[in-house]
C-alpha cells in the first residue's frame, strides 16, 4: 500500500481518536469528583479505552505493508497519537475506587435531598447519553466523508473510462482510415491494370500496322490507323467516380454518372464522407422491386441532404436532376427517392428488378451497382412484413469514397469517427440480428419436427436425383392419373386389364411391360385413366383382385418416365418442324439468288 493511500487512512482514525480522548478526559474528570462518579461513567471510560487501544493495534498493523519511507513517514504522524492513548489509559488506571452509593451499605445523611439525588442521576444519564450520541455523530461524518471520497474516486474513474473510449475509437479511426486507404490503393490498381492492358492494345496495334503496311508501301497508313485505333479504345472510356458500400449482407460498389447527375453526385458522395449513412436501416425491401434506405430514422420519412449543412434547414431537400433522361431498365440502378414534391434529399434505392420503367420521370437514377450482385441477391431473398420491413436488421456498416472529382466545401467538417449504435439498434429492436441464432423448431412437437425433417430429406434427395439427370427438375411428381399394376400372369394381356378396369372410368391406355427381345411379358403394367377420381376408386377396389389365378397388388405409380418420354418425343417434334423451317428457308434464299 503507497504512503498516500495510508495518509488518508491516518488523518481519519487521528480526528476519531481525538475526539474520543476529548470524551475520555471529560469523563475522567466526572470520576474524580464523587459527586459526578457512577458506574455508567466508568463503563464508559472502559469502552472508549477499548476503542482507542483497539483502532490503535489495527492500525498499527498496516504498517508492515509500507515501504520504508512510508513506515518513517507513518512513525512520525502516529507516535504523539499513541503517547496520548497512553497517557489517557494510565490516568484511567490511577482513578480512585468507586464508592458505593448502596443506602444499605451508607448511612442515609439528615440534610440528604431524593429530588437532588434524582436531578443528579438524570443529569449523568444525560450527559451519557450525550457522549455516545456524539460519538455516533462523529461516525456518522466520516462515513460521509468516506463516501464523498468514494463518489469522487469513481468519478475520476468514469473520466479514466470515457479518455479510454476515445482512445479506442481514435484507434478505430485509425483501422478505418487505413482501410480506406486499401479500398482506394486497390481501386487504383485495378484501373491501373486496365490502362496497361488498353495500352498493350495500342501498342499491338502499332506494332501490326508497321509489320503489314511495311512490305506493301503502306507502313505509315496502317499504323496511323492502329494508333487512332488504339487511342481512341483508350480515351473514350474516363474512370468513373465510385463509392464502396459496406452493408451487413455483403459490399456493393457503386459507380456515379457524375457528367449526367453533378448535383446528385456531390451530395451522395458528401454525405458518405460526413458518414450519414453509416448505420442507416434497409427498412424497406420488396422482391424484384426495391430496397431502400439512407434514412437515419428507418421510418422512410426522414433523411436530409448535405445542402442543409451548408444552408441551413431551408435547403434540407434539393431539385431533382431531370436531363438527359435515364431509365430502370437494369438490375442494380441507384435512385434518390422522390419526397412527393420533385425534392430529394438523402434516401436512395437500389433497384432488384429489371424492367421497371414506371418509375421513370419520378426517381432520380444517379449511379449504378457494378460489384456485389451477390449482395443484391441477399437482399432481393429477405423475408418481409406485410409492410415490406425485412425480419433481419439489414444495415449499411461504412462507406468507402474511392473518387471524389469534387472540392470540399469549407463549411463542412468531416467527424473523425464512425457514428457509435445507439441502445435502440442494439436493444430496443424487434427485428433479428444478422448473429443471432434462429431456431426453427421453436414451438413445434416431436411429430412436427419429424415431418419436417422428412420433407427436407425428400427435397434434397429430389435435387440429387435432379442433378444426375434421374429428374428434370427437383419439383418434378408423377402423374396422379396413372396406375402400377403387379404380379400379374404371364398370360394377362393388355386387352384383358383394360376389359377390367374400364368400369371405373375412360382408359387412355393401358400397356403391359414386356422384354424388348422375347417379348414375353414383365408381369407388370402401367394403366392410364382419364381423370384422378377413375385412378383412385381403381386403386381402392383392385387390389389383391384375383386375375388369372393370380392375386394382383395395384399402386400408384410413381414413375417419371413417361413425363420424360413424352418431353423426348415433344422435343423430337419440335426439332422436326425446325429442320423443315430451315429447309423452307433455304429453298426461299437459293429462289431469291436465282
Amino acid at each position: 500500500m503507497s504512503w498516500q493511500r495510508m495518509s488518508i487512512v491516518v488523518d481519519r482514525y487521528e480526528r476519531l481518536a481525538i475526539s474520543q480522548l476529548r470524551d475520555l478526559r471529560e469523563l475522567q474528570r466526572k470520576a474524580m469528583n464523587p459527586s459526578t462518579d457512577s458506574a455508567s461513567v466508568r463503563s464508559q471510560i472502559d469502552r472508549i479505552g477499548q476503542h482507542l487501544q483497539s483502532g490503535l493495534a489495527q492500525l498499527l498493523g498496516e504498517r508492515e505493508n509500507l515501504d520504508a519511507d512510508g513506515q518513517d513517514q507513518f512513525d512520525a504522524r502516529v507516535e504523539p497519537i499513541r503517547k496520548q492513548i497512553q497517557s489517557a489509559i494510565h490516568a484511567t488506571a490511577s482513578l480512585p475506587p468507586l464508592e458505593s452509593k448502596n443506602p444499605f451499605e451508607e448511612p442515609d445523611s439528615v440534610d440528604s435531598n431524593p429530588y437532588e439525588a434524582e436531578r443528579k442521576r438524570y443529569v449523568q444519564e444525560t450527559d451519557s447519553r450525550a457522549l455516545e450520541l456524539k460519538a455516533k455523530a462523529e461516525e456518522a461524518r466520516m462515513v460521509a466523508e468516506a463516501t464523498a471520497k468514494l463518489n469522487k474516486d469513481m468519478r475520476d474513474l468514469e473520466d479514466i473510462f470515457a479518455e479510454l473510449a476515445t482512445i479506442v475509437h481514435e484507434q478505430h479511426d485509425v483501422v478505418d482510415s487505413i482501410e480506406e486507404h486499401i479500398e482506394r490503393a486497390t481501386h487504383d490498381v485495378k484501373h491501373g491494370n486496365e490502362q496497361l492492358k488498353k495500352a498493350a492494345t495500342v501498342t499491338a496495334a502499332v506494332v501490326g500496322g508497321v509489320a503489314v503496311g511495311g512490305p506493301v508501301g503502306l507502313a505509315a497508313g496502317s499504323a496511323v490507323a492502329g494508333i487512332s485505333a488504339g487511342v481512341a479504345g483508350l480515351v473514350a472510356d474516363p474512370p468513373q467516380m465510385a463509392v464502396l458500400v459496406e452493408t451487413t449482407l455483403g459490399d456493393l460498389v457503386i459507380d456515379l454518372y457524375v457528367k449526367e447527375r453533378p448535383k446528385c453526385s456531390l451530395n451522395f458522395l458528401k454525405l458518405c464522407k460526413m458518414k450519414y449513412y453509416n448505420l442507416c436501416q434497409f427498412h424497406t425491401i420488396e422482391q424484384n422491386y426495391v430496397a431502400q434506405t439512407g434514412d437515419p430514422t428507418g421510418t422512410g420519412r426522414g433523411g436530409e441532404s448535405i445542402f442543409m449543412s451548408l444552408y441551413g434547414e431551408q435547403a434540407r431537400y434539393f431539385e431533382r436532376e431531370d436531363l438527359p433522361k435515364m431509365k430502370h431498365t437494369r438490375l442494380g440502378i441507384v435512385s434518390f427517392v422522390n419526397n412527393g414534391n420533385n425534392m430529394l434529399g438523402s434516401q436512395f434505392f437500389i433497384t432488384l428488378g429489371e424492367g421497371l420503367d414506371y418509375l421513370d420521370d419520378k426517381h432520380t437514377i444517379f449511379g449504378q451497382v457494378t460489384e456485389g450482385l451477390d449482395t443484391l441477391e441477399k437482399l432481393n431473398e429477405q423475408l418481409c412484413d406485410g409492410d415490406h420491413r425485412p425480419y433481419k436488421d439489414i444495415r449499411i456498416a461504412h462507406t468507402i469514397v474511392l473518387d471524389d472529382p469534387f472540392e470540399d466545401p469549407k463549411r463542412l467538417e468531416y467527424p473523425r469517427r464512425s457514428p457509435s449504435p445507439t441502445f435502440e439498434m442494439l436493444v430496443k429492436t424487434n427485428q433479428i440480428a444478422l448473429d443471432e441464432n434462429i431456431d426453427d423448431y421453436e414451438g413445434k412437437t416431436a411429430e412436427e419436427i419429424a415431418e419436417e425433417i422428412k420433407k427436407r430429406d425428400m427435397a434434397e434427395q429430389a435435387q440429387i436425383l435432379e442433378m444426375v439427370g434421374d429428374l428434370r427438375h427437383a419439383d418434378e411428381a408423377p402423374p396422379d392419373n396413372v396406375l402400377f399394376v403387379c404380379k400379374l400372369n404371364p398370360v394377362t394381356t393388355d386387352e384383358d386389364l383394360e376389359i377390367i378396369f374400364s368400369r371405373f372410368g375412360k382408359i387412355i391406355k393401358c400397356e403391359v411391360i414386356r422384354d424388348r427381345r422375347t417379348q414375353q411379358s414383365l408381369q407388370y403394367a402401367f394403366i392410364e385413366f382419364e381423370d384422378p377420381k377413375s385412378c383412385e376408386q381403381a386403386f381402392f377396389k383392385m387390389d389383391n383382385v384375383l386375375i388369372d389365378d393370380r392375386r394382383i397388388h395395384v399402386d400408384f405409380s410413381q414413375s417419371v418416365a413417361k413425363l420424360h418420354q413424352w418431353d423426348r418425343e415433344g422435343k423430337a417434334a419440335r426439332k422436326a418442324d425446325d429442320k423443315k423451317e430451315t429447309e423452307k428457308e433455304h429453298r426461299k434464299v437459293c429462289y431469291d439468288r436465282f
